[in-house]
């Protein structure tokens, strides 16, 4: 029996890149922003917040993702393109720093002078990532300016909604179980 337990000890699962930017406490990810600022609500425990989320590459990834960020972040990222040094964030790279865990989470923003271009390979993946696919109920930030566009309310879920179907269950026979 103690060999089982030795082999969980040891055994570290694969795992697959995500397309979502996740950044653990205490490290810092270099990304460029690839996209406009898309805004969408979002509902957590009941309430109902304003998100954002851009396309990005991650360079500490080498891949582009999703970063979803709360309205601290939006403005931290809006202060810096209003900036008449910095401007145009998909103009530079951003450091971003996270501090923290739950609800003592802080991320510090902070622009980087590189101002290379991304490579053709690096803006054709960040290309290829269609925030409308992967955000939902998510609008472009100039088209809530713009037309006056009211953000969509998100699908009230409930305890049920995390429960997941039969068609989205692995089944497993009692035979697969290695004891």
């Amino acid at each position: 029996m103690n060999s089982n337990i030795d082999a969980y000890k040891k055994y570290v699962a694969p795992s697959a890149p995500s397309r979502y930017f996740k950044l653990d406490d205490g490290k810092t990810a270099k990304i460029r922003v690839c996209s406009e600022a898309f805004v969408y609500t979002d509902e957590y425990k009941g309430k109902v917040s304003t998100r954002y989320a851009w396309v990005i590459w991650n360079f500490t990834e080498e891949m582009a993702q999703v970063w979803q960020a709360s309205v601290t972040s939006f403005k931290a990222v809006q202060a810096l393109a209003v900036n008449e040094e910095w401007g145009d964030p998909t103009q530079y790279n951003i450091n971003i720093t996270r501090e923290g865990t739950g609800k003592e989470t802080t991320y510090a923003i902070t622009p980087s002078p590189n101002r290379n271009p991304l490579t053709v390979e690096q803006s054709d993946a960040a290309a290829n990532l269609d925030l409308f696919e992967v955000v939902e109920n998510a609008i472009p930030l100039s088209q809530l300016v713009d037309e006056g566009t009211e953000l969509p309310v998100p699908a009230k879920r409930t305890e049920r909604d995390n429960i997941p179907t039969d068609d989205q269950v692995t089944k497993i026979n009692i035979d697969d179980i290695p004891f």
